[in-house]
């Protein structure tokens, strides 16, 4: 997870053309970046989802899911993630697989669209 993370995630500071003192000032009062979470103890997640949410294969699935959008945010200590599925469809025909869904506003605010 770590390492997915840290794919779309950048550092808390960047230098930016700001001086060696103007750093420091800035760098005390950012938060570090801690990139790390708890996961559950679930040794196969993709696995485990599957046998959870999979009507087709598992009819005494615990999670019938029907249809949806999924977008999710979470704010932690060292700023955000959002992320999002990636699949358009128009009732039961699946338009795109790669559709995306997170939309950047400008450099401080993020959308999310379903469809």
């Amino acid at each position: 997870m770590d390492t997915l993370v840290a794919q779309y995630s950048r550092p808390a500071f960047q230098n930016e053309g700001y001086t060696e003192e103007e750093q420091q000032d800035i760098s005390q009062i950012t938060p570090p970046l801690s990139l790390k979470f708890a996961l559950p103890p679930i040794s196969q997640p993709s696995s485990w989802l599957r046998a959870m949410t999979d009507d087709y294969s598992n009819p005494n699935c615990p999670i019938k899911i029907a249809y949806g959008t999924t977008t999710l945010a979470f704010r932690f200590q060292g700023g955000i993630i959002v992320a999002t599925d990636s699949r358009a469809t128009a009732g039961n025909w699946i338009a795109s697989q790669t559709v995306k869904k997170v939309i950047e506003i400008n450099n401080c605010l993020l959308g999310t669209m379903a469809g």
